[in-house]
């Protein structure tokens, strides 16, 4: 991918549905052989250093593609995918998901409003780091095990990325730009933030504690889960 546009940021932001440890087929039962990629996403203060760079990033990209295009009108226009989007935008979008089924709006993306919401993706395994101790060292086959709960949606962290613009492959696609998720490096620090499914802690609280005894065990508060899409 040398010929691609490359761009590293350079200041954390909140990861968003990380899966780089293990790939994931998406969509809700997807088939035995359904193709497999890492990704996550970004989500950044519309006053983020690295949003207009980014966003500068897969316009360069377009533009070496389609010469003469006006990018900017084509983008307002929907013919042209880029690869940021607004929470504001994906808590709508989810919320109509959730109210046609006949359940209330939500208020589990809430974090993500006025923020500008990047995603990179790979169908290769990318390259990991993780924060420890105040140390940064490679996550590796050898010890992923271990670091593998460093990535949570609420985490702070870092990407690396390469920019592409593509063609539409069916009648119905439309082209766009991908940003190929390249690196990821993980500050193991922000709180954790439950994006769906439930939450036996939340379910339990106040309960579990009562079925043990305090003087022998020491009862902790339980701390929320996570669950991704």
């Amino acid at each position: 991918m040398s010929d691609l546009l490359q761009f590293r940021m350079t200041k954390p932001a909140t990861m968003v549905y990380p899966t780089v440890i293990t790939p994931k087929a998406y969509g809700q039962n997807p088939k035995p052989d359904a193709k497999k990629s890492y990704s996550t996403s970004f989500a950044l203060d519309a006053d983020h250093p690295d949003v207009l760079a980014m966003k500068q990033m897969a316009v360069a990209a377009a533009r070496a593609k389609w010469p003469g295009l006006n990018i900017s009108e084509e983008v307002k226009a929907g013919n042209l995918k880029m690869p940021w989007t607004t929470g504001d935008k994906m808590i709508e979008r989810r919320n109509k998901k959730i109210m046609a089924a006949g359940k209330p709006a939500s208020d589990k993306l809430d974090f993500l409003k006025g923020k500008i919401v990047f995603k990179a993706s790979s169908d290769f395994p990318i390259a990991l780091g993780v924060r420890v101790s105040g140390k940064d060292i490679d996550v590796t086959e050898d010890n992923k095990s271990i670091h593998k709960e460093a990535f949570y949606t609420g985490c702070l962290g870092l990407g690396g990325f390469s920019y592409k613009a593509y063609d539409a492959i069916k009648e119905d696609d439309k082209p766009g730009v991908k940003a190929y998720l390249d690196i990821v490096h993980s500050l193991n620090s922000g709180v954790r933030i439950q994006t769906g499914g439930r939450s036996a802690a939340e379910a339990f609280r106040g309960v579990a504690g009562s079925a043990v005894d305090e003087s022998v065990i020491g009862v902790e508060e339980l701390s929320d889960d996570m669950s991704g899409l």
